[in-house]
């Protein structure tokens, strides 16, 4: 997404910013909180490989690679058994990553039922840490918006969310803010997108794309 948007005002309608626009929401909006839980994923792995000394966790931690690469080869059957007795163990870190990993799965599969299942445990599961419940709440609540759900009752879930888990406020916002276009409060929205890009915490791409956000509304 390197398009310059001062010059995208100049050169087209705004009707047709607009679309573009919206294209860039549609296009990597959704996908945001699945990316972020696919990265913790791989770090949260990494770093607990590298640093445990227990041979229960090294253990846990070469199955459920191997649970990953099942499933990356197309083998369904063993990389969700592999996963799903992680998601069993008493290895808190691991058994939520395993969590993730089915639902990322199931998400490139097109498959939101059973992926909101996994989000849903994860999100109910308190013997994981709350960043790793706060991506699976997120999770869920964007698949309760693609199924219909009342965008404001799920404002009010990310508002209660936000109050007892901080760790996941940045990604939390973000849907927020596109909860908030969806039921035509573009002022908060716009807030809540302009609080977002104003973050030192928030990378480059991630910044480009909430201004994109503020410029659309502005459009509206």
């Amino acid at each position: 997404m390197r398009h310059d948007y001062n010059e995208l005002l100049e050169e087209v309608s705004q009707q047709q910013t607009k679309e573009r626009l919206l294209n860039i929401w549609n296009n990597f909006g959704n996908w945001i909180l699945a990316v972020a839980a696919s990265i913790l994923v791989g770090a949260g792995g990494w770093n607990i490989y590298q640093y445990s000394q227990q041979k229960k966790q090294e253990q846990v931690a070469n199955l459920f690679e191997k649970g990953r690469d099942a499933l990356a080869n197309n083998q369904e059957d063993e990389g969700k058994k592999i996963l799903e007795d992680i998601a069993g163990r008493n290895v808190p870190a691991y058994r939520a990553m395993a969590r993730m990993a089915l639902a990322e799965f199931f998400l490139k599969n097109k498959r939101p039922d059973p992926a909101y299942k996994q989000f849903k445990a994860l999100e109910q599961d308190m013997f994981v840490e709350a960043i790793y419940r706060g991506i699976g709440t997120l999770n869920r609540i964007r698949i309760d918006y693609e199924n219909k759900v009342d965008p404001k009752k799920l404002v009010a879930e990310i508002d209660s969310l936000i109050s007892k888990n901080q760790t996941i406020r940045l990604m939390a916002l973000e849907l927020k803010g596109f909860l908030l276009m969806q039921i035509k409060e573009n002022i908060k929205a716009r807030d809540v997108f302009v609080e977002l890009a104003q973050s030192p915490q928030i990378d480059v791409s991630t910044r480009k794309r909430l201004h994109a956000m503020i410029r659309l509304i502005a459009l509206t």
